[in-house]
């Protein structure tokens, strides 16, 4: 038996003429207006009494359910004063139908406007948004681009805190989801 030579030759492929493929890239962008977040009220834990050397603490509820006060804290004042507690309310304007976030601390420290005295921990901060209802941290805007939310949290009173008014700063940041 002999065998035949083979001869193999090597050559590029090449697609028959006409048979290039094409596409044609598209780039899109959707311009919408940005957010704007706009402070209504500031959390206010109230005018409250302390009993002397005693502690306790304050909870005001992100919802409309009024604060809850632990320890030997009480309410001075009646729940329609001005002096009364309250969450924080919020306004958000943007684009129609687009869900955005809300970023917001979980703690903060207070601290006397006038004078020396301890620092006071607001713990608890929570957020809840008109548009989705319970405590969230994501929001709706409405057909007509708004929505609202609302913040509360707690704020602890160690034995022998000084009468005095305390602010804590809460930085609030908006976005879209």
């Amino acid at each position: 038996m002999t065998a035949a030579p083979a001869v193999v030759l090597a050559a590029p492929l090449h697609a028959a003429p006409g048979s290039e493929g094409t596409a044609v890239g598209v780039a899109t962008a959707e311009v919408i207006a940005p957010l704007k977040l706009e402070t209504l009220e500031p959390l206010e834990f109230g005018t409250i009494a302390v009993a002397p050397n005693a502690s306790g603490s304050i909870t005001v509820p992100p919802s409309t359910s009024p604060a809850t006060y632990s320890g030997a804290l009480s309410a001075s004042c009646s729940a329609t004063a001005f002096c009364r507690a309250q969450p924080a309310k919020f306004a958000v304007t943007g684009a129609p139908g687009r869900h955005y976030r809300i970023e917001h601390p979980s703690e903060a420290t207070a601290q006397a406007v006038r004078g020396s005295a301890p620092l006071l921990a607001v713990t608890q901060i929570s957020v809840a948004t008109e548009s989705l209802g319970g405590e969230s941290a994501r929001g709706l805007l409405g057909p007509d681009g708004t929505d609202g939310f609302r913040i509360g949290g707690t704020l602890q009173i160690p034995g022998g805190t000084p009468a005095g008014t305390y602010r804590a700063t809460l930085d609030v940041v908006v976005s879209y989801d």
